[in-house]
Formats: structure tokens, sequence, C-alpha cells
């Protein structure tokens, strides 16, 4: 959650910073991915599942931020940031309440 804006300071395009966190995710997760496989901890089937539902994810991904304006596409990114901090901070919430 912090990598986006972080980039976004620096580099200022929203295009470059979508393709920018995408290629990190993919690598840092390959790599744990492997670890895991390593020590027998992931069921082959379930990665297979995972990449049928997550590489149309990303083609709709990629299309959206070559279509998009960079005002537009920060303007997403924040109201994504922002959701997914409201929705950890309503589950933190809850389970305090609990």
């Amino acid at each position: 959650a912090i990598l986006v804006p972080a980039l976004l300071k620096v580099v200022r395009s929203p295009k470059h910073v979508a393709g920018t966190s995408v290629t990190f995710g993919l690598v840092v997760s390959f790599m744990g991915t492997l670890l895991h496989y390593s020590l027998g901890d992931i069921p082959i089937y379930l990665v297979a599942l995972l990449l049928v539902g997550s590489v149309p994810g990303l083609i709709l991904g990629v299309r959206i931020a070559s279509t998009t304006s960079p005002r537009k596409l920060t303007l997403l990114f924040a109201i994504l940031i922002l959701a997914s901090g409201l929705l950890i901070l309503n589950k933190g919430i809850a389970h305090v309440s609990t």
C-alpha cells in the first residue's frame, strides 16, 4: 500500500507506476512461491486457479492504465488505496470489539 504512492511522488507517471508496481509484485510473488514450493507448502492446482483469475485482471489493468488519463488514473489509485485502508480498519475495529 506504500509502494504506489511513493512511486507517484518520484516518477509522477501513473502508467509507469502501475507497470512498476505489477512487475515488482510479480517478482516478489514468484520468489516467495519458489521458496514455499521448495518447502512443499504449495499445491500446484491452487497456483493454477489463482493464475486463471489473475491473468485476466492483469490484462484489464494494462488496458485501463494505457487508455486512462494520468489524472483519472491517479484518482483511481487514490480511491483504491482509501477503500483498502477503510476495509483493513473496519476488520481491525470488528476484531477488537469481539
